[in-house]
Parts: structure tokens; C-alpha cells; sequence
């Protein structure tokens, strides 16, 4: 075997040092730029430091990255060593064309016979020479699967210092995790504004009085409500379970809110549930969470509504709705403050006040077996009860103006206000459904009138004239259950017959749910009642 020439083998290994070192350095490269990139928010120009660090691995005399735009366009959103009018020039002619014809990435020796034979070369845009255009050209997309966010581009301009293979493919690689790197810059950038506009939408609530109730929405004109108030500012200085009791649309929800704001919890969540409305087999990781894996679909694990409500207050509605197996927990929670996820073998603490409400008479409840005992006691530590508005004649009035300013105030209207016939109208009503029906028909009577007019009788829905209260309602001549079904039953079919038979509305009207009214129904056989046809109950 022949003697190698030393000068021959000091070269070799000469350009394999340096192949070396490149290879060590491009490495060192990646290193450092996945290292900042992974915290793209604390890069003040992303897309200017990523173009530089490629341009010096690279060896290139200049290049540019260039953003899609809302319009498809590409457009340089940071430029190194060439004149920005040339990376504009290029984008517009070469690179948009390219990313659209689906040519990314591109390598050429020579960019000039390339521009050329797409007939962009000559004539040449104002301020744009050939001695400006670099020779030799390496470009790729940036893309997250088949999205394009961009192209990276790169240039050399000295005749023969050209770009090779390995540098596309270490290019392609790079482009490849800075576009999923821009792509999360976007994507905080957009949390961080929606996060501004979210904190200046809270601030504008905090701001609006009429968002946040205190004792003026319950206190009127009339004594009892005058006695409600004081009673609610008593018990929301304590931190006891309150019991809301009145008919369905008197308003519990709103006293329970006014509770939570007047109270040192003020400050928490305030979290409402109305029991009735959710099937008995998702209830219980409602209120308590669920385990992953704890039941089909449960795919992660889940905080209930009472851990949710951590320093705050947590709202039952329908409270008497709740399933017999439920109301042994939720005694567990009242008693000791901790609950059991759905699936899981410990308890968690649990900080936050209860306030049930209801429509139901829970005494008897309790009586017929359909609530437990033991947790009427806890539930009804402090009781108030809400007076139905037919009660309450006198403040009718007051709350149809509340509420009428109210609404034009939120449809940018100014109102005169009610005739005279509106007001005797609204005085004469029995209002079943209470201070929700109310709100409901000065809603319905204010949307089809103009700024500036008044609302007249015939604005207002159809109305009943019933009694004027309780003391001119004659003795039922059956027995009081008998009585209270067959009322009942007449103000569903009230509700029915002013809906038009449309069951979700009637609910509206009643104060109750929908699935509550569907449950009357079946009670009262009204589902087969030739009066309403099943499409209409739909």
C-alpha cells in the first residue's frame, strides 16, 4: 500500500475539522435558539432575532421574514442586511406566488434567470436594482401542518458562494420549529388581548350599578318588602345557611345574590344550580366533581360547583328537586364542609355558604318522605320568605318603571312611560308567574315601540283580571289538596293559553323550568289533552 501524500491527508483532515465544527455549531444553534424560542414572550422581536441567528449560521449577506396577512399577502415583518423595498419587491413577486403554488422550499445558484423567466426582472420597481437583488437565493415555508404563517428567506450576493443541499434541509428543519414557536407568540399575543378586553369588560360590569343588586331592588313601596330587606341585611352579615321559600318568579335568586354582595364573601364566586333542571345522573358531579374514568365520558377530572365556589357562595334552587341519595351528601357538606368527587375514595374541604331556595312547601315535603328530615333542620337555619307580587299590590307599579327604564336604557330608548289604561291594567293582573312575568311583559310590550312614545294597554299582552288578593278568593268547596291541584292546574293552562302553547314559554311565565312543566303535565293529563296538540307542547 502506497504512502499517502501528507499535504493530501493534512487536508482531509483539514476539511473534515471543519465540517466538524460546522455541524457542532449548527447544533449549538439549534440548542440556543429552541432554548429562546420556547419562551417566545420573552422575546421582544421574535421574527428580527430569528432572522438574524439563521442569517449567520447561514453565512448570508441579508434576508427577511415575511407574515401572511389577513388578505393572503406575504409581508416582510423583519429585514436583515438587504434594502427593505428589495424583500417587499420579492415577497410580492416570487415568494406569494410560490407559497401559493405550493414551491417552497426553493434553493437557486443564481435568483436573476429564475426572476426572469417569470417576467418580473425587467423593468425593476423604483428603488430596486439588480446589483440590490442577492445571487445566490434559499427560501422555506413557515407552516404548522397545512397552515402557511410565512416564508424565511436568505441571500448571498458574491458570484459563486452559493447555498447547498444540507443548508435546505437544516433550513426546512428550522422553519419547521419556528413556525410552531410563531405560531404560540400569535396565539399568546391573542390571549393577552382578549384578556384586556375581558378585564375591561369586568370592569365595566363592576362599574354598572344595575349588574350589582343591593337592598334597593328588593326594598318598595310596600311594608312587607320594607321587613324583607331589613331581615336580608341581618342574616347577610352572618355566615349561616339561608333558606329562600316563595313562589317561582318572586325573586329568590335576586335576594340570594344581594346576600352573597352584602355579605364578607362578597369578594368569591357566586355559583348557581337549579337542581330541577339537571337529570338526577349528573347532579352529583354538578355539585361534588368527578374522578377520570369515573363514568363513561368522564375524560378528565373535574372540580364541582362547591370546590368552584372556594370563598364564596353556592346558590341551590329547587332544592326539594334533589334525589334522596343526594341529599344525604349534600347534609355531608353542610355538616362537616367536604365532598367526595364522584369515583374518588377521600374528601376534599370545601369554603363556601349555601343558600337553597325553593317553591315547594318543605314541611310537607318532609312529611311525605320526599325530604329528609335532618337536613330541612340544617337548610333552614335562617328562613326567609319572598311574598308573591299579588301580595303586594303597591309595588307594581314601581317595579314596571324600574323595569321599563331599565330596558330602554339597554336598547338606547327614552320612554314616556305607562298610560293611565297600562298602569290600571298592570294593577288588575293577578300575575302568577310573579315579578319574572312582570319584567317579561314590560319586555314584550317596550320591543316593537319607537323612542320617545309610551306604552298603552294595547302594547301590553293579553292580561287576566283576577282577584285583587287573597281576601276575595271564596273557600274551595272540596277539600285543600283538591283545591291547590285543581289550581294549579288552571294557571298551566293560563300559562299554555298566553304562550300560544308554546311549553318553554309558558315555563318562562310560571317561573319554572321546562322539564318541571312537562312533569305537570303529565300530573294534570294535559299531554293528551285535545286543547294542545304534542307539537305545540314541542
Amino acid at each position: 500500500m502506497a504512502d499517502r501524500d501528507p499535504a493530501d491527508l493534512e487536508q482531509r483532515i483539514q476539511n473534515l475539522t471543519e465540517k466538524l465544527l460546522a455541524s457542532f455549531e449548527e447544533l449549538d444553534f439549534l440548542h440556543s435558539l429552541a432554548a429562546v424560542l420556547a419562551r417566545p414572550g420573552e422575546v421582544e422581536d421574535l421574527d428580527g432575532y430569528l432572522l438574524r441567528e439563521t442569517a449567520t449560521i447561514f453565512r448570508a449577506d441579508g434576508g427577511w421574514i415575511a407574515r401572511r396577512g389577513e388578505a393572503g399577502e406575504l409581508q416582510p415583518s423583519a429585514v436583515h442586511g438587504l434594502r427593505p423595498r428589495v424583500s417587499e419587491f420579492l415577497s410580492e413577486k416570487l415568494l406569494a406566488p410560490l407559497a401559493r403554488e405550493g414551491g417552497l422550499p426553493l434553493l437557486l445558484d443564481d435568483l436573476h434567470p429564475t426572476l426572469e423567466r417569470r417576467g418580473v426582472l425587467r423593468p425593476l420597481p423604483r428603488g430596486v436594482s439588480e446589483a440590490d437583488l442577492p445571487r445566490a437565493f434559499l427560501a422555506c415555508p413557515l407552516a404548522v401542518n397545512t397552515e402557511v404563517l410565512g416564508a424565511i428567506a436568505l441571500g448571498k450576493r458574491r458570484s459563486g458562494d452559493t447555498f447547498t443541499a444540507g443548508d435546505q434541509k437544516l433550513l426546512s428543519t428550522l422553519a419547521v420549529q419556528a413556525a410552531l414557536f410563531i405560531k404560540n407568540a400569535m396565539l399568546l399575543l391573542q390571549l393577552k388581548a382578549e384578556a384586556r378586553s375581558l378585564g375591561k369588560r369586568v370592569e365595566l360590569l363592576e362599574s354598572d350599578a344595575r349588574l350589582r343588586p343591593d337592598l334597593s331592588w328588593i326594598r318598595g313601596e310596600s311594608q312587607t318588602m320594607h321587613r324583607l330587606a331589613s331581615q336580608v341585611e341581618k342574616a347577610a352579615a352572618t355566615d349561616a345557611t339561608v333558606l329562600l321559600l316563595g313562589e317561582s318568579g318572586t325573586g329568590k335568586s335576586l335576594v340570594a345574590r344581594i346576600l352573597h354582595r352584602l355579605s364578607a364573601r362578597r369578594n368569591g364566586p357566586f355559583v348557581e344550580i337549579n337542581c330541577g333542571a339537571i337529570p338526577p345522573g349528573l347532579i352529583e358531579s354538578e355539585l361534588f366533581g368527578h374522578a377520570r374514568g369515573a363514568f363513561t365520558g368522564a375524560g378528565r377530572e373535574r372540580a364541582g360547583l362547591f370546590e368552584e365556589a372556594k370563598g364564596g357562595t353556592v346558590l341551590l334552587d329547587e332544592v326539594a328537586e334533589l334525589p334522596p341519595e343526594l341529599q344525604v351528601k349534600l347534609l355531608s357538606v353542610l355538616e362537616q364542609h367536604r365532598v367526595r368527587r364522584v369515583g374518588e375514595n377521600r374528601d376534599r374541604a370545601v369554603d363556601a355558604r349555601v343558600i337553597a331556595a325553593t317553591n315547594a312547601d318543605l314541611a310537607s315535603a318532609v312529611r311525605r318522605g320526599r325530604v329528609r328530615e335532618d337536613l330541612f333542620y340544617r337548610l333552614n337555619v335562617i328562613s326567609l320568605t319572598i311574598p308573591p307580587l299579588r301580595q303586594r299590590r303597591e309595588d307594581i307599579l314601581p317595579l314596571a318603571r324600574r323595569f321599563l327604564a331599565e330596558l330602554a336604557h339597554e336598547t338606547n330608548r327614552r320612554m314616556r312611560g305607562f298610560s293611565p289604561a297600562a298602569e290600571e291594567a298592570l294593577l288588575k293582573h293577578h300575575w302568577p308567574g310573579n315579578v319574572r312575568e312582570l319584567r317579561n311583559v314590560v319586555e314584550r310590550s317596550l320591543l316593537l315601540k319607537s323612542s320617545g312614545a309610551r306604552i298603552e294597554r294595547a302594547d301590553l299582552p293579553p292580561l287576566s283580571s283576577g282577584p285583587r288578593g287573597e281576601s276575595r278568593l271564596a273557600l274551595p268547596g272540596a277539600a285543600l289538596p283538591a283545591a291547590v291541584r285543581d289550581h294549579e292546574k288552571r294557571l298551566v293552562l293560563e300559562a299554555l293559553e298566553q304562550s300560544r302553547g308554546v311549553v318553554a314559554k309558558a315555563a318562562e311565565l310560571l317561573g319554572i323550568s321546562r322539564t318541571n312543566l312537562h312533569n305537570k303535565l303529565k300530573k294534570h293529563d294535559l299531554l293528551r289533552a285535545r286543547t294542545w296538540s304534542d307539537d305545540r307542547h314541542e
